[in-house]
């Protein structure tokens, strides 16, 4: 199987604020930077030819990438001349190179996820061809208003999708697997001057050729502003009471990426993060946070008290 990631978006919200002066995919926590996460949890699924789709930010992700060799998989790179139109037309960038596949993985670049949500949802779609990975908690992003809401069946069919959705039952997470049907629905959504992505799923939704794929008490974010960024940093510093802070954080894979891997906040303007938001200061840091659905949403993934 393989995988196409989007990292064609401006990521306007973050690319003026202090964690981001260039490429929104490639603002690094820790010792990997976003594209880079998306990529191993690819990778641990055994994905490893992979395609990025580059707009905004010309290059950068490329030359700072490469070819994946340092990953052990393959990276090819396309360029969408049309980025500024919407998500969906990066997308279709991809349609003659994997029209003749029978599935791919499609991966947003600023969400960060586990990699057992692309386990599951390869796992669940036997024939249910068009999968959207969806999170049934609602209180788990920071900006509902902003979240792609989605309405499923009791059959997990997806009924409705959209942003603007007034009734809805779960969350898009970022990480689809499609069939290339999905080429032709977007086809039908450029048609009617909608060039999202988004556009093109409600076309297989209006099909009923959408499925949804609940990732339960795995975890997932994303990416844009500083805000969800804060909150990705808090996981994986509580992450730290956890074998699963190693795996998350990319530091298992150290050795893979070179002896002199490290770090690398210290390059970054928000370098003061590791060294304050350790030891009691994370319990510090939510109690004097002032967005309260931040806080709902670390306290959906850390339910106990950090008093």
């Amino acid at each position: 199987m393989r995988a196409v990631v989007l990292a064609a978006g401006e990521g306007a919200r973050l690319r003026d604020s202090i964690i981001c002066e260039h490429h929104k995919g490639l603002i690094k926590l820790w010792s990997l930077s976003l594209a880079e996460r998306v990529i191993m949890a690819l990778k641990e699924n055994g994905i490893n030819d992979i395609i990025f789709v580059l707009g905004f930010g010309g290059e950068a992700p490329k030359t700072a990438l490469g070819n994946g060799e340092r990953f052990s998989v393959h990276i090819t790179y396309l360029k969408n001349p049309v980025w500024e139109k919407g998500n969906g037309t990066s997308l279709y960038c991809v349609k003659g190179v994997l029209e003749d596949e029978d599935s791919f993985i499609v991966s947003m670049v600023d969400h960060w996820y586990q990699p057992e949500i692309i386990a599951n949802c390869i796992k669940t779609q036997n024939n249910k061809k068009n999968l959207l990975c969806v999170d049934k908690n609602l209180n788990s992003i920071n900006d509902i208003d902003d979240a792609t809401k989605v309405c499923l069946d009791q059959e997990k069919r997806i009924i409705a999708i959209g942003k603007e959705l007034k009734e809805y039952n779960a969350l898009d997470c970022g990480v689809f697997l499609l069939t290339p049907d999905v080429f032709y629905a977007l086809e039908k959504s450029f048609k009617n001057g909608n060039f999202s992505l988004t556009g093109g799923i409600k076309a297989l939704v209006n099909q009923s050729e959408m499925w949804a794929c609940e990732i339960g008490d795995k975890l997932w974010q994303d990416i844009d502003t500083e805000d969800d960024f804060s909150t990705l940093i808090l996981i994986f510093l509580l992450f730290r009471q956890e074998n699963l802070f190693n795996r998350e954080c990319g530091l298992s894979t150290l050795g893979q990426l070179g002896k002199n891997s490290r770090p690398a906040f210290a390059t970054q303007k928000m370098d003061w993060y590791p060294n304050t938001l350790t030891g009691v200061f994370p319990s510090f840091y939510l109690l004097s946070w002032r967005n309260l659905r931040l806080h709902q949403t670390i306290s959906r993934y850390f339910p106990f008290s950090l008093l």
